[in-house]
C-alpha cells in the first residue's frame, strides 16, 4: 500500500464486479424462494427509509 492505495488494484473495477455479483445472487434467492414473497419481504431494508422534504 502507498498513499492509502493498493498498487495493480482498480477500486472501479472490483465495485462494479462485486455489485453484478450481488444482484446475481440476489436474483437466484428471488427465484428459489418456494413463497413467492415480493423483492421488498425478502430483503427488507436495514435502515429506516427517510422521506425527503
Amino acid at each position: 500500500m502507498k498513499d492509502q492505495k493498493i498498487p495493480n488494484f482498480d477500486l472501479e473495477e472490483m465495485k462494479t464486479k462485486g455489485q453484478q455479483y450481488f444482484n446475481k445472487m440476489r436474483k437466484g434467492y428471488l427465484e428459489r424462494d418456494y413463497q413467492q414473497l415480493t423483492e421488498r419481504e425478502l430483503f427488507p431494508p436495514s435502515f429506516k427509509i427517510v422521506d425527503s422534504i
